[in-house]
């Protein structure tokens, strides 16, 4: 078995380590009707397992975040009664909600001061309830809604409604008056705004959906249609911070919006139990302390039996003895959710100086129960061993790694590499004795072109170059046009071969590539040369022309002998 070098092992390690937490920068909860849970993924398609299962959630249709985290699903339980679910940000259930006559929740919206809007589809109604959860009434109905599905709020906190069945986006004020019809668009199923004002509207159409960006007037901005037909669309979703389109198919399951083709599979139908995919929402997790543990526990009776599958309260308290004696530190209550009495769970926040004692041990308490005993803290070796890099990525999936909410590196399962670079990039490939970069090259900021190290200082053994040589050389290297194997025979190319070039002028690390310092420094000499050979030729020609006209100012020597 081959070991990985200390160096290499440590910065791979890193690597991991980042991606691991990088990629959980947002969170896409999906409904899946078909299996009656919300699965998590990231913006890339990659699975984070399922969100809520469960405790009553039946047939999700529709989904919100709230801003402290808390997600809202729309759904029908098995009796037919409309509810909205309130989880909380680790998935486990807070309350439910529902209204007399409440069926079939068909979009929710939240404003800015928590308030909650449910689309009715069966009655043609709007409801809302407040930041508490108490129901408030119809807000909205009239002015022609007809199965209304996906809402939204904008800045001036008006409600805009897809009002499918009558082919109109309506909109009212804040206060519940009627403000009138945003704009006419064929079944639309959702509605979204963006962070600049402007509006999107998710539709359906017998050739395929389409998602139309409207200016906050209602005017058209452009239609986002190609790639992948939307076929049965349901649900819409903008990411934070660049508002990039995403969206639920039932049959396709979640697509996003490529600006150079189009529409693409996310995650396809099928895929990780996804089933019916109806509606989504992006959710940006709390941030954890650096000083943070990943913990996973098992809650258990004294006879070893599991907990109840089910959602619990548990603190975490660390000692410095197995038994005994005052904490050293006692975790804020943490929500969480059991499996067979299993549970996973990040302890956030320990402080740094806990570690300095020679001993530390962990306590669970769940709710007013202690459990025991007490589990030691110890460090334990790791080893990893990757057969394929291509395992590191889930179901063929990409790996990110992200800075904050803003993607800095994806490896793609078809062997891609994406690096986000804005304030440059630099490769230093060697360093002098005062470990100042001796090669290497540079991609400025804003830049489309690598610059190669070139400082006289970084250079030595420098010698003459006969320039007429380079150009009598060069003039008889071959080019040609050629494909490179690896790439499809339409894409064309031309240059030299490394071994003609290599063979030529004795240049470069081996015969089988070629520097672009090399091949810029041929060039240049060549110029030189053809330069010199332009002005040697100018002057014999100047020369030339002066004998010419010496010749032609004397007089003949045939006239003078006629006379």
């Amino acid at each position: 078995m081959r070991l990985f070098p200390r160096t290499l092992f440590s910065a791979f390690l890193a690597l991991l380590l980042v991606c691991a937490s990088a990629a959980r920068a947002q969170n896409l909860l999906v409904n899946s009707f078909a299996s009656d849970s919300t699965l998590s993924f990231d913006s890339y398609g990659i699975y984070g397992g399922v969100f809520a299962t469960g405790q009553g959630l039946d047939n999700p249709a529709c989904i919100a975040v709230s801003s402290d985290g808390a997600v809202l699903i729309g759904m029908q339980d098995a009796g037919g009664t409309g509810k909205v679910q309130r989880r909380a940000p680790d998935g486990s259930l807070q309350s439910e909600l529902t209204a007399p006559g409440l069926t079939a929740p068909g979009g929710l919206a939240l404003d800015s001061a928590g308030s909650l809007f449910v689309s009715d589809t069966a009655g043609n109604r709007v409801l809302r309830f407040a930041p508490d959860g108490s129901f408030q009434g119809v807000f909205a109905s009239g002015g022609g809604l007809s199965s209304p599905r996906g809402l939204a709020t904008d800045a001036s906190g008006r409600l805009l409604v897809a009002s499918k069945d009558s082919g109109q986006i309506l909109r009212w004020n804040a206060d519940g008056s009627f403000s009138g019809v945003f704009a006419e668009v064929p079944t639309p199923v959702d509605v979204k705004v963006g962070s600049g004002g402007n509006v999107y509207v998710l539709h359906e159409s017998p050739s395929g959906g389409a998602v139309l960006e409207r200016y906050p007037d209602g005017s058209l901005r452009c239609s986002r249609v190609g790639g992948i037909s939307l076929g049965a669309p349901t649900g819409l979703a903008l990411r934070p911070g660049d508002d990039a389109m995403f969206v639920t198919d039932s049959a396709k399951g979640v697509l996003f919006w490529d600006d150079s083709q189009g529409w693409q599979t996310l995650v396809p139908s099928g895929q990780s139990g996804l089933s019916q995919a109806r509606g989504l929402a992006f959710q940006t997790p709390a941030a954890s302390s650096k000083n943070s543990v990943n913990y996973q526990g098992r809650l258990a009776d004294s006879t070893g039996a599991p907990f109840p599958d089910g959602s619990y309260t548990v603190t975490f308290a660390l000692y410095a003895v197995e038994s005994g004696g005052q904490p050293l530190w006692v975790s804020p209550p943490a929500s969480v959710v059991t499996q067979g009495g299993i549970f996973t769970t990040v302890i956030p926040g320990v402080p740094e100086t806990i570690f300095e004692s020679a001993g530390v041990w962990l306590e669970t308490r769940a709710g007013a129960v202690t459990l025991s005993p007490r589990q030691a803290f110890a460090a334990v070796p790791y080893a990893f061993q990757s057969r394929y890099a291509g395992a590191l990525a889930q179901q063929n999936s990409p790996i990110v790694c992200a800075i904050g909410n803003v993607t800095a590196l994806r490896l793609g399962a078809d062997s891609s590499f994406w690096a986000r670079a804005t304030g440059g990039a630099t490769f230093v490939t060697a360093l002098d004795s005062n470990g100042v970069a001796s090669s290497g090259v540079t991609l400025s900021p804003g830049s489309g072109s690598w610059s190669t190290l070139s400082d006289r200082a970084a250079k030595t053994d420098f010698q003459p170059v006969d320039t007429a040589d380079i150009l009598e050389k060069l003039a008889l290297l071959p080019v040609g046009v050629w494909s490179y194997k690896g790439q499809g025979a339409g894409i064309r190319h031309m240059g030299p071969v490394a071994q003609d070039f290599r063979a030529a002028f004795g240049l470069g690390e081996d015969d089988r590539h070629i520097s672009t310092v090399d091949a810029d420094g041929v060039i240049l000499a060549a110029i030189q040369g053809l330069y010199r050979t332009v002005q040697q030729n100018d002057e014999r020609i100047r020369a030339l022309e002066q004998q010419v006209r010496e010749m032609l100012a004397q007089p003949s020597p045939s006239g003078e002998a006629g006379r």
